[in-house]
């Protein structure tokens, strides 16, 4: 395929730019060894949840279930069509009138 190889963290380093100029072979490859990447850590992700079951049982599901919970939870919260209103005081239309009457500074 391609004398260059690259590693995971050349990947992640590269810009999407740099990713896309990469020759087709050399995108194909990457992209069957990224596939294969997370086949793997999927099956030591489901061993590894196994053994911490054997091993605390209730505990250890708790304790994903806490983990996965806290870093992936997201919302977007809008604020309320009133919360950017603001009230102008004096009302514009009496400073306006008062502007016009006594500017400041003085003009010459």
């Amino acid at each position: 395929m391609s004398d260059l190889t690259l590693y995971p963290a050349d990947i992640a380093a590269m810009s999407i730019g740099q990713l896309a100029a990469l020759p087709p072979e050399q995108k194909a490859e990457i992209s069957r060894h990224l596939d294969e990447a997370l086949a793997w850590l999927k099956q030591a992700r489901a061993k590894f949840d196994a053994a911490l079951d054997a091993a605390y049982g209730e505990q250890a599901r708790a304790a994903r279930q806490q983990a996965v919970n806290s870093g992936r939870r997201t919302s977007t919260r809008v604020p309320t069509p009133t919360s950017l209103l603001s009230a102008t005081r004096p009302p514009i239309s009496s400073a306006r009138r008062r502007t016009m009457l006594m500017p400041r500074p003085v003009p010459p």
